[in-house]
């Protein structure tokens, strides 16, 4: 079962799904799609 929800795995996902997984990385990534503005670009 995901992690991060109810589904199934498929042999590759290990303890989340991909949709879940993919969720994960955008919040956990500082230079990703929501970040706020205030990063100053490099």
């Amino acid at each position: 079962m995901c992690a991060g929800c109810t589904k199934e795995l498929t042999p590759e996902e290990t303890y989340a799904c991909s949709e879940c997984v993919d969720e994960w990385l955008i919040y956990r990534d500082p230079n990703g799609d929501i970040s706020d503005g205030n990063i100053p670009e490099q």
